[in-house]
């Protein structure tokens, strides 16, 4: 015998009531590719462990430009959560040694939606 859902139960229950996760990491990426850098995404999904892994345990996002002879290695989140991710660059010695390289910028990057458009915040971390 085979299983058929119940549909009036399914549409009982309404649209799902979780918020999809804020689009942080495409929104840097068409914010540097619009000043023209090349960007790649640092950071990639362990499915063994079931986390994502950022570079150096910060970086999410790497951009160069051949305008401007500097490496970008950026951390993107949302707008309230830039000084728990400061604090956590804070706590990496590759990043506080990374920082003192020159040609290399770290960045916090920090998006809210303020009516239909997103803003950025955006620090540059010193260690």
């Amino acid at each position: 015998m085979e299983a058929t859902p119940d549909i009036e139960m399914i549409e009982s229950m309404g649209p799902k009531a979780r918020k999809a996760a804020a689009p942080t990491t495409k929104l840097t990426l068409n914010m540097f590719r619009k000043k023209g850098y090349i960007c790649s995404i640092a950071e990639h999904w362990n499915a063994f462990a079931g986390v994502r892994n950022d570079l150096y345990g910060f970086v999410d996002i790497c951009a160069v430009n051949e305008e401007t002879p500097e490496l970008l290695l950026i951390q993107t989140t949302s707008w309230g959560n830039v000084p728990a991710r400061r604090k956590k660059i804070q706590a990496i010695k590759a990043a506080a040694w990374l920082s003192r390289v020159p040609g290399v910028r770290i960045l916090i990057q920090g998006w809210k939606k303020q009516g239909t458009r997103w803003v950025c915040r955006q620090e540059e971390f010193k260690a």
